[in-house]
């Protein structure tokens, strides 16, 4: 893990300084994204985790997935390396996954 996505593993967990009380995965990351995508291009980019995501990831990979910080971080590092192999946008990767889970 990158030094990145160790420093956004640990805003976003509980007790970090991202964290909002009663606020589920789904709706954070999409406040996440809206809020933050391109906002600083040196970092991670923030995409959308919802269930439509989670289950297209476990179709697609064959692996356990699920609305954690390690999951979306590791969901961050999937798509941007899917997009890179595409040569396209990790946002592209998220839209397509979010049709795939419906």
């Amino acid at each position: 893990m990158v030094k990145g996505r160790r420093v956004l593993t640990k805003a976003l967990g509980r007790r970090g300084r991202l964290w909002i009380p009663n606020l589920g995965p789904s709706y954070f990351t999409k406040f996440l994204y809206f809020g933050g995508y391109g906002a600083k291009p040196y970092m991670p980019q923030p995409l959308i985790m919802d269930d439509n995501v989670i289950k297209a990831l476990k179709d697609v990979t064959n692996q356990h997935w699920e609305p954690s910080v390690a999951d979306y971080v590791r969901y961050l590092d999937t798509a941007a390396d899917w997009a890179f192999e595409f040569g396209v946008a990790a946002d592209v990767v998220e839209r397509r996954l979010f049709q795939l889970g419906e």
